[in-house]
């Protein structure tokens, strides 16, 4: 077993800047349907933990779907702009991603943002608690 150092100052000060480096955090993401891709920048801890919750044991492809597309929408700058809400004869903004993707757009996004924002591994993590 290796020994494990006392963290110091500077490493403080070094993970502090790695946590607001984080905040920031933006990732294209190819959608083959457009081949294209889109940017998304990773949402708050809060927001993050809400769709945690909201997926609950992951058993309701449903449910998945439903959180994918709430992630799609408040992590995309891009769709929340409301003149493209009134090109697409949106009501509700967060129906700008029914009105832009399929079903299959909708899990290879999700699935992706997933990974970027380390959900999986957090989900599990949670739930073995």
């Amino acid at each position: 077993m290796s020994k494990v150092k006392k963290a110091t100052f500077k490493d403080l000060i070094v993970k502090k800047i790695q946590k607001e480096e984080s905040i920031t955090k933006v990732k294209d993401i190819y959608v083959s349907s457009m081949n294209a891709t889109l940017t998304f920048k990773k949402p708050k801890d809060d927001f993050i933990l809400n769709a945690i919750d909201e997926m609950g044991d992951m058993k309701s492809t449903r449910v998945i779907v439903e959180v994918y597309e709430k992630l799609i929408y408040h992590c995309c700058e891009m769709l929340q702009d409301p003149e493209l809400h009134k090109e697409l004869e949106v009501v509700d903004p967060l129906d700008t991603v029914n009105a832009l993707f399929d079903l299959q757009d909708k899990m290879e996004i999700g699935e992706q943002l997933m990974d970027f924002f380390d959900l999986n591994q957090r989900n599990e993590e949670v739930k073995n608690l």
